[in-house]
């Protein structure tokens, strides 16, 4: 019986020294609930399914830090548990929770927590787990693809697409095609943005005269690129054959539509330093006409009759008339359209006289205009928000019938507001009143503007009718009197002469 006591305890003993290792694994210390905190969002580690200590999570390159979140457990199920971060030399980053790793690179970012009992020296209850986190590549602005449509038609680049290629992309279309569709395919998970893409119209025609478009991208994680097309839009026949039988002498022909309808328009350019004076004159046609013998009859007889469109263009910072251009636009007739800086002109050629020789073209306007006399000008009307300060270079007399047209913005002049043009006369302080009645138009290409005639250029201030302006009257009976004792004066020496 005492053999079998002692046979039952030592297998009693066995079985406690098998077992006992194995409940002892069985309650380790652990965490649990991991999380990333990533600028103010949570975001979960993927336990891996073949171990449960393999953690892993993926972010997006921008990236760069992440503040790990967790609960730990120790081995009694309490909270007397030591935790210890380390990155993948075996750097300590730290105790405890809320600690922040550091993602140095693109790719895998490999972290161990070891976690046990504080009280476990012999580590009986520690838990390791591998922190694996894989931080994206930068995202680049990149297209997928590039097209350029006309109607279902792809049109074909003179060149393969290439996303990463900073190369121009040109195209020749025939001179029926008036638009075309910039189709751009990318990732939307990686862009932004992308502008410069749609429908866009081919305004510009023949081989020196280019339609430029670029398109933006922007990605997710700040890269930028510009991809650039060109799209030449060949001459009509009928313009080809005009050139064949006009010669050289003609730089411009086109055939565009207004309207009035359809016409071609002939042009030369004749360079005066640094400002171009361009005539021509158009011929209108109906829809039967596309023969060069027919447009050639009309504009024979349209020379007999109507004056030359003439137009100025300056190609530099200097917007002064000078001696030989004074000269080229004296030999024009009719109006001539200038176009100066902030504003267009129309002058009559035959008024432009040689005293005009110093006409300046320049146009200071709003904010170009200098800060002390913008305010000062300002400070008379009521409402500053509507007043457009216009400060013109040249100082003194226009030729006769001298028309001006400036550029507004539409959000703070509209078409259904009446305007009126003040004179701020530097000698009483004031504004006087000089054009009313006046409107905002709209130009060909939808630029909005006012015009009005000006017999000489000073400073003066565009506003709404509606606003107070501390207006000056112009001291007529002051002059008028002086006109008379001027007359008094001058017939008292003539009699006193003649005596």
């Amino acid at each position: 019986m005492k053999n079998m006591k002692k046979i039952l305890l030592s297998a009693i003993l066995m079985i406690g020294l098998i077992v006992a290792p194995n409940l002892n694994a069985a309650t380790k210390a652990t965490i649990s609930d991991v999380k990333a905190n990533i600028n103010g969002v949570e975001k979960a580690f993927t336990v891996d399914q073949t171990d449960a200590t393999k953690l892993t999570l993926s972010v997006g390159y921008s990236t760069s830090t992440i503040s790990l979140n967790f609960v730990s457990k120790d081995s009694q199920n309490g909270e007397n548990t030591e935790v210890a971060i380390k990155d993948e030399n075996g750097t300590l980053i730290g105790y405890q929770v809320s600690s922040v790793l550091n993602l140095s690179k693109v790719g895998k970012n490999t972290f161990t927590l070891e976690i046990k009992d504080k009280d476990d020296d012999a580590e009986t209850t520690k838990t390791v787990y591998t922190l694996e986190i894989t931080r994206a590549e930068k995202a680049l602005a990149r297209l997928t693809d590039l097209k350029v449509k006309n109607g279902n038609d792809v049109l074909s680049f003179d060149k393969a697409f290439d996303k990463d290629s900073d190369q121009v992309y040109t195209i020749t279309v025939e001179n029926d095609v008036e638009s075309v569709v910039i189709a751009a395919e990318y990732d939307k998970d990686k862009i932004t943005s992308v502008s410069g893409d749609g429908e866009h119209e081919l305004w510009n025609v023949g081989d020196d005269n280019a339609n430029k478009f670029s398109i933006y991208v922007y990605s997710v994680d700040g890269d930028y690129k510009e991809y650039k097309i060109v799209i030449y839009r060949k001459e009509s026949q009928l313009v080809l054959d005009l050139k064949d039988e006009i010669g050289n002498d003609w730089d411009e022909i086109s055939i565009e539509e207004d309207e009035n309808g359809k016409f071609v328009g002939f042009a030369k350019y004749t360079s005066y330093g640094e400002a171009n004076i361009a005539t021509g004159y158009v011929v209108y046609l109906t829809d039967e006409v596309n023969d060069k013998d027919t447009v050639l009859a009309a504009l024979e007889e349209a020379l007999k009759k109507e004056p030359y469109i003439s137009k100025v263009f300056f190609n530099g910072d200097n917007y002064a008339l000078t001696e030989d251009l004074l000269k080229g636009i004296k030999k024009l007739t009719g109006n001539v359209n200038v176009y100066g800086y902030n504003g267009s002109w129309v002058i009559n050629a035959a008024n432009l006289t040689d005293e005009f020789k110093g006409l300046n073209f320049k146009i200071l306007v709003g904010e170009d205009v200098e800060e002390a006399l913008r305010n000062k000008v300002l400070g008379l009307i009521e409402n500053k928000e509507k007043g457009l300060v216009i400060d013109f270079l040249h100082d003194g007399k226009l030729p006769k019938g001298t028309k001006v047209q400036i550029g507004v913005d539409p959000e703070q002049f509209s078409e259904d507001e009446e305007l009126t043009l003040y004179l701020y006369n530097t000698t009483s302080g004031k504004l006087n009143e000089v054009v009313k009645k006046l409107k905002v138009l709209t130009g060909e290409y939808g630029q909005t503007y006012v015009e009005f005639e000006l017999d000489h250029c000073s400073t003066y201030v565009l506003t709404t009718s509606s606003n107070n302006a501390q207006t000056g009257v112009l001291n007529v009976v002051f002059y008028v009197i002086m006109s008379l004792v001027s007359l008094a004066g001058i017939i008292f020496l003539t009699k006193k002469k003649a005596n």
